[in-house]
């Protein structure tokens, strides 16, 4: 599960950059073989008088927090973060930088012992194969209701 919160000044996404940016963020997360409905997207704007950095209100910035608890990696290797950190500025850039418009983010994990979705343990919670293909099965029938 990746959560994506997205603070951000109001006024700098539209309502068709949130459809896209969401789109190519869950796309991300599909081609690393997670599924779809693992990826929350949170879009949180927030006024000027609401937002601020360093003590100055911010009128044209994004602040992110990204959590992943669906998938982890070992944060002594280095290469994994800098390829991540490549593919997020790749997918925030046209909707941040090249508009005028700062970004900063951070990304945090967690365990995934501590998550469920829909009172079910994802598949990657457990390292009991009968359990996770179980898990599986039950989870994909719970999100298409």
């Amino acid at each position: 599960m990746p959560f994506w919160k997205i603070y951000h000044s109001t006024n700098t996404l539209t309502q068709e950059e949130k459809s896209t940016l969401s789109a190519s963020i869950t796309q991300y997360y599909i081609s690393v073989g997670l599924p779809a409905f693992y990826v929350n997207i949170f879009f949180l704007p927030l006024t000027s008088d609401n937002f601020f950095v360093g003590g100055t209100p911010q009128s044209q910035k994004l602040s992110i927090e990204i959590v992943h608890i669906a998938r982890q990696w070992d944060s002594a290797r280095t290469e994994r973060a800098t390829y991540f950190k490549n593919k997020v500025d790749e997918i925030l850039r046209p909707y941040t930088i090249d508009k005028g418009v700062q970004v900063e983010y951070c990304v945090m994990q967690g365990p995934p012992q501590l998550w469920r979705i829909n009172g079910i343990d994802p598949p990657e919670g457990s390292e009991d194969e009968v359990l996770r293909e179980r898990n599986r099965a039950l989870l994909e029938e719970s999100v298409k209701t």
